[in-house]
């Protein structure tokens, strides 16, 4: 596992190379974009307050928080509210998605992709999760899935394909920022146990988190238990019960 220290995230110019990520050839979601009568608001982010400049109605519709935030009974007036909190390189792959339903985050097969596609992705599922952009999260779950496997079902690297590349980091912040139960808790627990055969599984990376973070623990835990009982991989048979569904507009109004 990585360093418990928060690495810093980069910004990735696209590429074109098979990657062995599923390629269907989907409608690009800018045409069916509309701004009419659409107005502009600014989000302030970070402690540096990088500036930057989204249509409402598109923020809105995909954000309870956001919608709340601009057009709830205490709305921004000016049309600008402050999210100190949020890392700008990860709030910026956010916006990436907003407008084109893609990212340029870790290609995989760079240097260490799977400790910075890890990083890169915690980060932008708790973000994702703070502001309640389900569309959101489960696009990034869709990446986390290729990350470990190929588009025919098996394991990108083996019994390596995670343990050893999961950063330490990117458990302690995805544990610190969910509720028991998210999906992306039950992805990190399982990616850890299931890839690897069980008597070539090393956990001795992980005891320390059971002061930490011990509902990791508890997770492993029960993922060993289905594994001693032999239950279906998770990873290789249900990517649906790892996504949410999508509220309804009228719902997440409600």
């Amino acid at each position: 596992m990585g360093a418990a220290g928060s690495p810093p995230l980069k910004r990735q110019t696209e590429q074109s190379q098979d990657n062995g990520e599923a390629t269907a050839k989907k409608p690009k979601m800018e045409d069916n974009l509309s701004f009419r009568n659409d107005t502009m608001v600014s989000l302030e982010v970070g402690p540096e307050r990088v500036s930057f400049q989204v249509h409402k109605n598109l923020l809105c519709d995909c954000s309870p928080f956001f919608e709340a935030a601009f057009n709830g009974h205490f709305k921004e007036k000016s049309g600008s509210t402050e999210l100190k909190e949020d890392d700008v390189d990860t709030f910026e792959y956010f916006m990436q998605w907003l407008y084109r339903r893609k990212m340029n985050v870790t290609q995989i097969g760079d240097p260490d992709y799977f400790a910075r596609r890890y990083t890169q992705l915690s980060r932008l599922y708790t973000l994702a999760d703070k502001y309640g952009v389900v569309l959101f999260k489960n696009h990034i779950m869709t990446l986390l899935f290729d990350t470990v496997k190929l588009p025919g079902g098996k394991y990108r690297k083996g019994e390596q394909a995670c343990l050893h590349y999961l950063p330490m980091w990117a458990v302690q912040h995805v544990y610190a920022n969910t509720v028991e139960g998210s999906p992306i808790r039950k992805f990190l627990a399982a990616v850890t146990v299931w890839p690897c055969r069980l008597d070539k599984l090393e956990l001795k990376e992980s005891w320390h988190l059971s002061i930490e973070c011990p509902e990791f623990i508890e997770d492993l835990g029960v993922n060993l238990a289905q594994r001693a009982n032999q239950r279906d991989d998770p990873l290789l048979t249900s990517m649906e019960s790892f996504m949410e569904p999508v509220p309804s507009k009228k719902v997440a109004e409600g």
